[in-house]
């Protein structure tokens, strides 16, 4: 199963803890993630394991700085129901458009079993962790692995 979520506007700004807005759906393979097209919240559904792809493109439009950590930075971080997902973030140093970076990350999400009672869905979320940004592109990869 493969889901793909792309937004390939050229120049998006981008603020401290933005989150992406995905505004075309390519591929939509069946019921077991959802996304509204113009939206930033992917829904995982179904129990099992999926393998989540994220790659972008763009630059950082603060200036770099040894005060802010974040200065200088195109950094992404992935959020599953509000909560920093480990070992998915991307980042690179970019001070400027002609430092155009080009970052992404790879993670396997587990989802389990809902009951009536316990609501076990995945919220998916990627959010920028920059100072300022322009975005000028990035997509989103979603496939059932196990």
């Amino acid at each position: 199963m493969l889901e793909t979520y792309t937004i390939s506007s050229l120049g998006v700004p981008l603020v401290t803890d933005q989150s992406v807005v995905f505004n075309v759906d390519s591929e939509d393979t069946d019921c077991r993630i959802n996304h509204d097209a113009g939206t930033a919240i992917v829904e995982i559904n179904k129990p099992g394991y999926y393998l989540v792809k994220f790659n972008s493109t763009g630059y950082n439009t603060g200036a770099a700085s040894t005060v802010d950590s974040s200065d200088g930075t195109y950094s992404f971080q992935l959020f599953n129901n509000s909560v920093e997902v480990p070992n998915a973030q991307a980042r690179a140093t970019s001070t400027a458009s002609t430092a155009i970076a080009n970052v992404g990350f790879n993670t396997i999400i587990r989802v389990r079993p809902s009951c009536c009672a316990i609501d076990n869905n995945a919220n998916l979320e990627v959010k920028f962790l920059g100072q300022e940004g322009m975005l000028l592109d990035a997509t989103l990869i979603i496939l059932k692995v196990a």
